[in-house]
């Protein structure tokens, strides 16, 4: 600070006129995002979802100056959080909610994303992580499967090497009734069965002894992020393989022209799923004939 800076007046002693203080020195801050989460951990299109951030202060210094956070999703805006100043080594939470699409998706947040606060370092003020996705590759919905068949996925991204994958098809109650297939209640009225656990992105799945509409559920987690995933649904048909054997033993005893086969045939369309109220026949080979049941092969 100097007095009579103009030298306006005149003074005995010219040389005392500055006093020279040092300030104390003002660290700088330096924001950080330290942790994303969302809940549900789980979630499907149109779903809402809400994102927690953490901002801290790693900083030596301190800031009263309050400053925004962007949300970012594919490097798309979905919003801006603000928080009032941060202490040094403190930390603050901002929300965001976010409605799902489908497939993968990378959400980035963005600390002081318009650069209000002067930090010591500005290189480190994001952070982005892939929210764990599961694309189903077999089965989809032209699926048609019997005997042994090959389930494949794939996993992006688990924040690990070593994720495990429990695999689940859906099995309905006995008594759920045939005309509710593939619909939504359908869906309801039974349980998803366990074939097995597995670190691979394929899983063979014996289909022999069931009949009908299901879906494949795939939950795969890395030991922090857990993500599920429902196939489409698809047709299991394992009684037009029985069928299709029978009728060719008939066919080599009965002609074509036969009226009895002929009615046997119309009964045995591998596309059908029968119930009690079927009337079919079955041949009896240790008599030589066939005779006509009700009831389903």
């Amino acid at each position: 600070m100097d007095a009579d800076y103009y030298n306006q007046i005149s003074e005995s002693n010219e040389t005392n006129n500055s006093l020279l203080l040092n300030l104390t020195k003002i660290d700088s801050p330096d924001l950080v995002i330290s942790g994303i989460t969302w809940t549900p951990l789980n979630f499907s299109d149109g779903q809402v979802v809400t994102f927690n951030a953490t901002v801290q202060n790693i900083g030596a210094g301190s800031t009263t100056r309050s400053f925004y956070n962007g949300f970012l999703i594919d490097d798309v805006s979905i919003g801006e959080r603000s928080l009032s100043g941060l202490v040094s080594g403190s930390s603050g939470t901002v929300l965001q909610s976010w409605i799902a699409t489908p497939g993968p998706h990378r959400i980035k947040v963005a600390a002081d994303i318009h650069n209000t606060v002067a930090e010591s370092n500005k290189e480190n003020n994001n952070l982005t992580i892939s929210l764990p996705f599961i694309n189903i590759l077999k089965p989809n919905s032209t699926s048609r499967w019997s005997g042994t068949q090959k389930i494949t996925w794939t996993i992006d991204v688990l924040n690990s090497s070593s994720t495990s994958s429990d695999v689940y098809y859906w099995k309905p109650f006995a008594w759920t009734p045939s005309y509710l297939e593939n619909s939504t209640l359908y869906f309801t009225q039974g349980s998803w069965i366990l074939l097995n656990s597995t670190t691979n992105n394929s899983l063979m799945w014996d289909t022999a002894g069931f009949n009908g509409y299901t879906r494949i559920k795939i939950v795969a987690t890395d030991g922090k992020y857990t993500t599920t995933r429902l196939s489409d649904i698809f047709i299991v048909n394992n009684k037009a393989v029985i069928i299709e054997l029978v009728t060719i033993m008939m066919q080599e005893i009965f002609p074509y022209n036969s009226e009895s086969c002929d009615l046997w045939r119309s009964r045995c369309d591998p596309d059908q799923y029968y119930t009690d109220k079927h009337q079919l026949f079955r041949f009896q080979s240790h008599k030589g004939s066939f005779r006509k049941n009700t009831g389903s092969l």
